[in-house]
């Protein structure tokens, strides 16, 4: 018997994607910031992914409104058709779910202050990727806060994993204590998981609006990036974020220039599609999975910052391993609580998608033997 199994989950593609996205937005990310140039575009990024998702969620809405207008047919030889469109009962009415749309946009535009505040922190203490180490802070804050607010049940396997998590995570933070002054490790904490509860407030907003207003994922993302438009704009009165833009207008028009533009492009694009793949995410899955495909990469962000960046390449730590190895625990976790695994032992395998799966399908197999049986029992009688 297996000890450990692969769950396959309906609608894999939607976080196989969103993780796909994200590894190509990181990418663009990192080309424009440390290779083409040396500033960081903490604020110009975003502007573009929420432009990007508003004009998504308008253009999609556009070329569904135009493709009902052409199949709907009102009259057939001149006989009126009786239309009747009903609506699916919605538990909230709109101003509410509005309010909670602006609250998604607001807290998702102060999600952003996170890497504002990450790249500031590391310039000031000379500390280097803490937030890398202790990212898996968001798969627990994100399963406690969806347990207290929807109500999602945690089961063994889920209380399993966080247990385990939560042990890595204070293994790292006793180490960051090593590292780093403990005053200034405190206020890290405190700062980052403040920004991380917005975060996860704005998945869990989301997958209210989608099981118990049935919103519509792309008037979603349409009225969602419009608001946070207007609240990153002010955020353009300050002269350092202006700069941003003022780089690229002096910049000679070289070959930088015009692969930088072409970058900036192409992640305005994929921003908006890695955006409707995470609202998939969200929806059909959980938004604990969310923060989970969001930390995945740091097993490789931590080789690469230890043993491949050129200033410290080679850096092999009692740090490093340590690091490594709660790292890999906790993905390798996170993979377990979202029933990616299943472990086969001690019951953890209950209450998992693929054995609910299993269960409801022999349920319904022995329900249709009994039905078989008793027709066929019936005929014989008559």
């Amino acid at each position: 018997m297996a000890f450990i199994k692969i769950g396959i989950r309906n609608n894999l593609l939607y976080p196989c994607i969103f993780l796909l996205l994200i590894i190509l937005e990181r990418g663009i990310r990192y080309i424009l910031e440390d290779f083409l140039n040396s500033v960081k575009l903490i604020v110009l990024l975003p502007t573009l992914q929420y432009c990007s998702d508003f004009l998504f969620g308008l253009f999609y809405i556009c070329c569904s409104n135009i493709t009902k207008k052409k199949i709907r047919k009102n009259s057939v030889y001149g006989v009126e058709l009786i239309t009747n469109e009903q609506e699916i009962n919605k538990l909230d009415n709109d101003y509410k779910i509005i309010l909670l749309i602006i609250l998604s946009a607001f807290f998702d535009v102060n999600g952003i202050l996170r890497r504002k505040y990450m790249t500031t922190f590391e310039t000031l203490f000379q500390v280097e990727h803490i937030e890398i180490r202790i990212r898996s802070r968001e798969v627990i804050i994100s399963s406690l806060l969806y347990y207290l607010t929807l109500k999602k049940q945690l089961y063994k396997h889920h209380k399993f994993t966080l247990i385990i998590i939560f042990i890595c995570l204070i293994v790292n933070i006793i180490l960051e204590f090593f590292r780093s002054n403990y005053k200034t490790v405190i206020m890290h904490l405190i700062l980052m998981n403040c920004i991380s509860i917005f975060r996860v407030f704005v998945d869990i907003i989301e997958k209210y609006l989608f099981e118990y207003d049935y919103l519509d994922l792309f008037k979603l993302l349409r009225f969602k990036g419009f608001m946070a438009i207007l609240f990153i704009s002010p955020l353009y009165i300050s002269k350092i974020n202006r700069k941003e833009i003022e780089y690229f207008l002096d910049m000679e028009k070289d070959y930088k220039f015009i692969l930088s533009i072409l970058l900036l492009v192409l992640f305005f694009f994929l921003s908006g599609v890695k955006t409707v793949y995470r609202l998939y995410t969200v929806k059909f899955y959980s938004p604990t999975t969310r923060a989970f495909i969001d930390s995945i990469l740091d097993i490789f962000v931590i080789i690469y910052n230890n043993q491949i960046k050129p200033d410290h390449k080679g850096k092999k730590d009692i740090y490093f391993i340590i690091d490594l190895i709660s790292t890999i625990i906790m993905v390798l976790c996170s993979l377990i609580y979202n029933d990616f695994l299943v472990l086969n032992f001690c019951g953890l395998d209950h209450d998992t998608y693929l054995e609910i799966s299993k269960r409801a399908v022999n349920i319904e197999l022995f329900t249709n033997d009994n039905q078989n049986d008793e027709s066929i029992l019936n005929q014989s009688l008559n």
